[in-house]
């Protein structure tokens, strides 16, 4: 009771207050007196530690610590009864009290246990060193009898060390190297010598790393990855591993990413983290950056995901539902006719036309679809393997869309479809001249040649060069009907859009006419079936081997992840410079959008193909450039007459642009295929709607600046002539039909 009262008031003796001793070593129940003992072979090891309190061994190898009483207390012995090489060591031994450890209150005894065989203990496990450059390294060549003398390091092949190498030699630890080198990469021996005889150890193969100067380099292999909803993600990113001591961590804001680190396959030095994620969603947009660390710094490398919507077709459909209130009509709803649909095994596939994330377009030959139950040559539609049932929906409405709109000149018509028993084919007519501004790019240099020698190319060998047509019937899902002449002519498929030779004929600015003419009277037809386009563009207008202009849209056949025309905005890629304003800032998309885009069209043809707004990027500056009612100057190669039609298509206020009737009527008077009296030759020529004067530079002593591209026009009389038509027929509804 009273030591107990003792121990509550803290007034027990403690380490200090009873001045501990060192713990007293005894071999064999003999006290230790030197600090080295020798035991023959076969003679047992037992060394007894005393101590005033609890009390262990330390021994130099961990796996030695089994030999040691498992009883604790102030007495611990350590026993091992054949001892051999191996238990060669200093063994220490220590209060295990947390008041004494600080004390160096300990006792050590280093024990030799002689081997006839072997004059030095070598692990096996350290005969193969790897360090880096700069470290100290203790070679454990451990000598098993003291008499041994002369301890000292050489190489393998018995020459001496290389210069400059410090290390010293001590019998019981080893041989210690300061400061490593690259340059001591070798094979080296302990040596000593016992009673006159040299004595070796095993070798020891050491490997300096050379300390590294930089940082690794961190190599992704994109700037940016595109994905759609729902898609994989995965991204390898690479660093360098010289020393095989490295550190790659990601900073990402998925919270479905996952990491792994492998070797690469090119270079055993390299190291691969990949980060992956599963599938994306649009909260998975942003920076992703790899990191990589070394001894000598860290560096990154970022890249940016951009996730997508699943693909929406371009082309809508408006019906009036009361008034001037519009909806769309959802083309998944609209009604698919049956006889529409061809027999898949007459339908030979071929070569790959274009491609997209999840669509492509073949060329393919179908047997018996024409009427006389020929072969002739078509585009067909389809999906990709990969392509998820939102893009089937898709590419039917895109069947029911072209179904629903009928047929005309100016349009790539379709022509049959396959959707049952199989994979959705939409097939529709072959342009064997591919896309309109490919083809004016390529062209480019037989159009300059012409400018320069004017050509003169007999009217009557020109096989493209009739726009007005005769009065002719058109077939839709609502059967055949008559319409009026130069408007919509029946597509025969073996006729139109047959397979021709390559195109030798030069570019001249007939062609260049008849293309915007006929790209208007397409939209024209677009316009009156009451369908927005959204994506007005050379590169959506095929041409076929007579050089009819078509339009089409590519859709889900178009790799707008890769293509730079197609601008990221808001959660999705949009054809920005082709944009109306009221589109672009209020995502409102009309026949008068259309018409703006209309106007960029009429840009790239009379630019030969260039892009538009060259050398302008699309950031914050170019909004408000076309906020602000900025317009392009006139291209190259722009009659007057059409780079006012162009001004008219970019007019800030979408009511204020003509109608697509209105442009078409404009280009026939610019074509000269209309009957015109003398004095109204290029006067007058927008007619009910719009009248404008006739298109001569106004006489300005003032300017003399000689920009040819900023030609002016009198227009005097223009604007009363406008006001006065404009109360009699307006040029559009004044609705708009707002989606996006």
């Amino acid at each position: 009771m009273v030591l107990y009262l003792a121990f509550l008031l803290g007034i027990l003796p403690t380490a200090a207050q009873t001045q501990w001793r060192h713990p007293v070593i005894k071999l064999n129940s003999q006290l230790v007196v030197g600090p080295e003992v020798v035991l023959n072979p076969g003679t047992p090891l037992v060394l007894r530690c005393e101590g005033d309190g609890p009390v262990n061994w330390l021994t130099r190898l961990a796996k030695h610590k089994r030999f040691i009483s498992k009883v604790k207390g102030s007495v611990r012995t350590f026993r091992v009864d054949r001892p051999s090489a191996e238990h060669t060591g200093t063994y220490k031994c220590e209060y295990t009290s947390v008041n004494v450890k600080g004390q160096d209150l300990f006792s050590t005894v280093h024990v030799y246990v002689k081997d006839p065989a072997s004059l030095f203990w070598t692990s096996s496990t350290s005969l193969r060193v790897v360090r880096k450059e700069g470290e100290n390294y203790l070679l454990p060549c451990l000598l098993t009898d003291p008499e041994a003398t002369d301890l000292r390091l050489r190489m393998d092949n018995c020459t001496s060390v290389p210069p400059g190498m410090n290390y010293t030699a001590d019998p019981r630890r080893g041989i210690l190297i300061r400061s490593l080198k690259p340059s001591y990469n070798a094979d080296y021996v302990c040596s000593a010598k016992l009673h006159g005889v040299e004595r070796t150890s095993k070798a020891f193969s050491i490997n300096i790393i050379q300390r590294l100067r930089f940082p690794p380099y961190v190599l992704l292999e994109k700037d940016e990855y595109v994905r759609i909803v729902g898609e994989k993600l995965r991204i390898h990113c690479t660093t360098h591993n010289p020393n095989f001591n490295y550190n790659v961590t990601w900073n990402y804001s998925s919270k479905k990413a996952s990491t792994e680190n492998v070797q690469s396959r090119d270079s055993r030095l390299d190291i691969e983290s990949i980060l992956t994620i599963p599938a994306v969603d649009q909260s998975d947009t942003g920076n992703i950056t790899c990191t990589g660390t070394n001894e000598a710094g860290v560096n990154s490398s970022a890249t940016y995901l951009l996730v997508k919507p699943r693909y929406e077709i371009r082309w809508k459909i408006i019906q009036a539902s009361d008034g001037n209130n519009y909806t769309f009509i959802d083309p998944s709803q609209l009604p698919y006719n049956e006889k529409w649909e061809f027999p898949r095994d007459k339908l030979k596939l071929g070569k790959i036309l274009g491609a997209g994330a999840f669509g492509k377009v073949v060329q393919a030959t179908a047997y018996g679809l024409g009427e006389d139950d020929n072969a002739i040559r078509v585009a067909v539609k389809m999906l990709k393997a990969r392509a998820h049932s939102d893009e089937r929906e898709a590419l039917m409405s895109e069947l029911k869309i072209l179904s629903h709109l009928g047929q005309h000149k100016n349009i790539v018509n379709l022509l049959g479809a396959c959707t049952q028993a199989g994979p959705v084919l939409v097939i529709t007519e072959y342009c064997s001249h591919g896309d309109l501004l490919n083809f004016l790019r390529h062209k480019q240099e037989t159009f300059l040649n012409f400018v320069m020698n004017m050509p003169e190319v007999p009217e009557e060998t020109s096989d493209y060069k009739n726009v007005c047509e005769e009065k002719q019937f058109i077939r839709s899902d609502s059967g055949i009907s008559s319409v009026s002449s130069d408007s919509y002519l029946e597509m025969r498929p073996d006729s139109l859009c047959e397979e021709g030779g390559p195109d030798l004929w030069p570019l001249d600015m007939d062609d260049l006419l008849r293309f915007s003419y006929q790209v208007a009277q397409g939209l024209d037809f677009l316009a009156a079936k009451n369908c927005i386009h959204r994506d007005v563009a050379a590169r959506n207008v095929l041409l076929t081997d007579r050089r009819v202009a078509k339009i089409c849209d590519f859709g889900l056949a178009r790799d707008i992840m890769n293509d730079s025309n197609y601008v990221v905005k808001g959660n999705a890629r949009l054809p920005v410079k082709w944009m109306a304003p009221e589109s672009i800032f209020d995502c409102l998309y009309t026949v008068q959008s259309d018409v703006w885009s209309y106007g960029i069209l009429l840009w790239e043809i009379f630019s030969l193909g260039k892009s538009p707004y060259p050398s302008i990027l699309v950031d914050t500056k170019f909004y408000k450039m076309i906020e602000s009612g900025y317009q392009m100057s006139r291209p190259d190669f722009a009659p007057p007459e059409m780079y006012t039609i162009m001004k008219m298509c970019w007019n800030l206020e979408p009511i204020e642009r003509p109608t697509f009737s209105k442009i078409s009527q404009l280009i026939e008077r610019v074509l000269g295929e209309q009957p015109e009296r003398p004095d109204q030759q290029y006067q007058n020529i927008q007619q009910q709607d719009m009248v404008i004067e006739e298109l001569e530079p106004c006489d300005d002593d003032d300017d003399d600046d000689g920009d040819d591209d900023e030609t002016k026009f009198c227009d005097g009389s223009c604007d009363q002539s406008c006001e006065h038509e404009e109360e009699e027929q307006p040029l559009m509804k004044t609705n708009n039909y707002q989606f996006c």
